[in-house]
């Protein structure tokens, strides 16, 4: 799928273009859908489009990833109806863009919170990345102050000060990831669940090239 590009199923208003390969993945799933009986006049596939859009962009399925976008309805099986719903039952087969990239690969983010563990950085539809204080540039310092990181780098004279803030576009290199099912009810005396992340990517900014982008950029 490297190199290839495909054009989003119009759930949004507007289209726009995904690369496929690496960090984007054409994965197939399958589940029976109902079609309730007032939307049997309509298309049933732009339905379909529709309701699977609804159901699953932007929510991540464990293992897979995060759903992007519908690729393409690949099969419409039959339907059936059950004793007190007029609805139709149908298995349908469709092909899902999810956000998974590979340990290793190198993504373009941007820092949005700093704090003495690390730095988070957000790819605006994903938001769940963050980077381990162990990880960025050594040897670096945290700013209690500023709330932002400082890389000592070396220099003929000396050491120049080059940081790591909330805004700054930022190269990193995904080093690990973690799945996580939470249950999605939550009992009412108890708010453990609300906090937790069911997809979380770790990446490192200690290599050359990595980090603030202008770092290199100027260089």
């Amino acid at each position: 799928l490297d190199n290839k590009k495909i054009k989003l199923i119009p759930f949004y208003r507007r289209k726009i273009s995904i690369p496929l390969g690496r960090m984007f993945k054409l994965c197939k799933f399958r589940q029976i859908i109902r079609i309730p009986p007032h939307r049997f006049g309509e298309d049933v596939v732009k339905y379909l489009e529709r309701k699977i859009g609804e159901m699953f962009i932007n929510k991540v399925i464990l293992n897979y990833g995060l759903c992007v976008c519908v690729h393409s309805i690949e099969e419409i099986g039959d339907s059936i109806t059950l004793p007190g719903d007029g609805g139709a039952h149908t298995e349908v087969t469709w092909n899902m863009v999810v956000f998974h990239p590979n340990i290793g690969e190198v993504l373009k983010g941007e820092i949005s919170k700093c704090d003495s563990t690390g730095v988070s950085v957000t790819m605006t539809f994903f938001e769940d990345i963050f980077i381990p204080r162990e990880y960025l540039p050594q040897p670096s310092k945290f700013l209690q102050n500023e709330q932002i990181w400082s890389w000592q780098y070396e220099v003929d004279d000396g050491f120049a000060e080059l940081f790591l803030e909330p805004g700054s576009k930022v190269r990193f290199r995904v080093i690990d990831e973690v799945f996580k099912d939470i249950p999605t009810q939550v009992s009412d005396d108890s708010q453990e669940n609300t906090n937790q992340k069911c997809y979380e990517i770790y990446g490192a900014m200690n290599d050359t090239g990595l980090g603030c982008i202008s770092w290199w950029n100027a260089s």
